[in-house]
Order: C-alpha cells, then sequence, then structure tokens
C-alpha cells in the first residue's frame, strides 16, 4: 500500500489511507485473533456470535416500531417503513455485517443435528429485515459454497445429512422470502425487487457498476503497483473529467433528471476491483497469499482424523461463513470493513487455538 501510494494523484491522501488500514489490521483483526488464541475459544465464540443478536434486535426494533410511525435513533431509511440497519451507516452495510454470523449459524444447523433451530431461524430473519439485495444474494451464495465446498472423509457423515437439509432450508427460506414479499409487497418493490421495476437504469445498480468500470480503468492503465489507495476517484475524475465513459444502456439524461449523477464519485464498488484498481497486480499477490495461507490452516484442520467432530464443524461453519462474505464483498468495496476483519481474526484464531491443542 505504501508503495502504491507514491504512484497516486493523490500521495498525502493514499498515505492516510494505508496508515488507517493499519491501524483496522492491528485493531480488527490481531486483536479478535489474539482475544481468541490466548483466551477461551469457545467461550469467545459464544459471546461472538451472542453480540449479533443485540445488534440485530435493536434493527428489527426499528422496523418493527416504524410500522406504527415511530422512528428509533440511527435509522438510516425509510421506504414505507424502516429498513433494518441498526446502527451501521445504512442497511446494506448492516446486512454485510450480519452475514458472516447468519452463514455460520446456517452451516452448523446444516452440519449437525445438535444445535438448536431456533438462534438460526432468529438470525435470519434479522438478515431478512435489512430487504438489501446484499442480503439476497447471500442465501444464493451459501446454498453453491455448501454444494460445491469440498468433501472431506472424516465429515462424509455431515456433509451427506446437511443435503437434506439444505433441500429443506431452501424450500424454508424461499417460503419465507415470498410470504414477506406479500406482506409487504410495497416495501419489497423498492428495495429488494428494485431493479425488476426500474431496470439497470437504477441508481443502486448504476453507482455500483459505474464504481466498477472505474477501477478497473484505473488498473488497466497502472497494472503493477495500481493508482494508491484512495486514489482510484481522483486518477478517473483528471483523466475523464465529467465526461465518464458509460455503457450503452445507462440513459445519462434520465439519471441527472433523478439526481444521481452528481453521486457518481468514481470511487471502487467491489472489493476485488478495488484492490486491483488501488494496488494493482503486487496487492493482488499479497492478498492472494493471505488467502491461501488462510485455506492451508483450515484445510489441514478439516483434514485431520484426531480433532473432535464438534470443533471440526465449528472450524468448517466459520471457513463456510468466511467465503460467503468474501463473494458478497463483490458487490460491495471492503478493505475498511471492520466487522470482516473482525470475523476473519475470530476464525483464524480459532482454528489456530484448535491447531496448538491437538
Amino acid at each position: 500500500m505504501l508503495i502504491s501510494s507514491f504512484n497516486s494523484l493523490v500521495v498525502f491522501r493514499s498515505l492516510i489511507y494505508s496508515l488507517i488500514y493499519l491501524f483496522s489490521f492491528c485493531v480488527y483483526f490481531l486483536v479478535p485473533f489474539n482475544l481468541m488464541y490466548f483466551g477461551d475459544e469457545e467461550k469467545t465464540l459464544k459471546y461472538y456470535v451472542r453480540s449479533f443478536f443485540f445488534i440485530g434486535a435493536y434493527a428489527f426494533m426499528q422496523f418493527f416500531f416504524s410500522i406504527f410511525g415511530v422512528e428509533l435513533p440511527f435509522t438510516t431509511q425509510k421506504l414505507i417503513f424502516a429498513r433494518g440497519s441498526a446502527f451501521a451507516l445504512e442497511p446494506s452495510f448492516y446486512a454485510l455485517y450480519a452475514i458472516p454470523f447468519v452463514s455460520y449459524l446456517n452451516a452448523k444447523l446444516l452440519l449437525t443435528s445438535s444445535v438448536k433451530k431456533s438462534p438460526a431461524l432468529i438470525a435470519n430473519f434479522f438478515l431478512f429485515i435489512s430487504t438489501t439485495t446484499t442480503a439476497f444474494v447471500s442465501y444464493f451464495v451459501f446454498f453453491l459454497v455448501l454444494f460445491f465446498f469440498p468433501r472431506y472423509r472424516s465429515l462424509d457423515a455431515c456433509f451427506s445429512e446437511s443435503r437434506k437439509k439444505l433441500l429443506k432450508m431452501t424450500a424454508l427460506c424461499g417460503g419465507a422470502f415470498l410470504l414477506s414479499i406479500a406482506v409487504f409487497s410495497e416495501l419489497y418493490r423498492k428495495t429488494f425487487l428494485k431493479f425488476f421495476y426500474v431496470g439497470m437504469a437504477h441508481e443502486s445498480f448504476f453507482t455500483r457498476f459505474s464504481g466498477i468500470f472505474s477501477a478497473l480503468k484505473a488498473f488497466s492503465e497502472n497494472l503493477l503497483f495500481g493508482v494508491g489507495i484512495g486514489g482510484i476517484g481522483p486518477y478517473i475524475t483528471e483523466q475523464f473529467g465529467q465526461n465518464i465513459p458509460t455503457l450503452g444502456f445507462f440513459d445519462q439524461r434520465a439519471l441527472e433528471k433523478r439526481g444521481v449523477a452528481h453521486l457518481f464519485s468514481y470511487e471502487p464498488t467491489n472489493v476485488f476491483s478495488e484492490i486491483l484498481g488501488s494496488l494493482g497486480i503486487f496487492g493482488v499477490i499479497g492478498f492472494c497469499i493471505f488467502a491461501i495461507v488462510v485455506w492451508i490452516h483450515f484445510h489441514i484442520l478439516l483434514r485431520n482424523e484426531k480433532l473432535p467432530q464438534e470443533k471440526k464443524i465449528n472450524i468448517l461453519a466459520l471457513l463456510i461463513s468466511i467465503i460467503v462474505s468474501l463473494a458478497c464483498l463483490q458487490i460491495n468495496q471492503g478493505l475498511f470493513r471492520s466487522y470482516i476483519w473482525v470475523h476473519l481474526g475470530i476464525s483464524l484464531g480459532y482454528a489456530l487455538k484448535i491447531k496448538h491443542q491437538i
């Protein structure tokens, strides 16, 4: 990041962003990692998962009280009813925070019969009330990840049982989704189903796609080191000004009438393109090495025949939740999402603690 900063049009800004990232890594990754590694891993994991229910309960209260016309503090968006966002900047941020917890609980529910169903059901409900596209997409990603996940001999029984449960959960989630659409049709028409009504010219799609396009454009002209963290927006603005190229299916005049054009800051909206445009090939290699190291630790543990089944299922559920979260980051930028780094720190710390105990 420091090297890429000197390739940026806004060197000082990129340097500051690099220091913020260092702070985020130390506080939101290393602290949870060490807390898990040097403390009681089972108790830490239990309290970590419980913490979501306090946040999710408040998101539910925002939604519930808005039905009666009461707007609770920190409510950021209201379309007929308040969209659950808890204390996040907006519902999509809250949804991305909730996805690791929900994926972890759903995976445990599918992989073992000894887990209570009620926490997972409540967690899914707390994710639904965000009414975001990210939440909706996360279920497709989760089902695909579980279906195509590599099979481990020591977990064959769990996977064979999970396939039956997966079909039931798919039907249950689909039914719950259709029921919620029927009850709150107007709300979902403006949230989950907005692309079917407005099309690809919707401002949400426009800003996301434009951010990805901008990042890839910056990368194509700065392959090795990118344009520095925080440098994509200034770089594209400097190169193109107000005449930024877009694909033909965007009606620029219509978007300007809807007040969308001024929101287009050319910043990346996809974590992979964010890394590409900001840090170039060397940055991608660095993150790939980190991802490979994480995968190797989990892979070794899942192959270990001596590891107790309960801990192995915990490790597998955490790994699945990481994969689902990273996949969902492909429709959101995410290098500074603190809760993603916390989840990575908790998960990797748990895995290494178990590995140390064997």
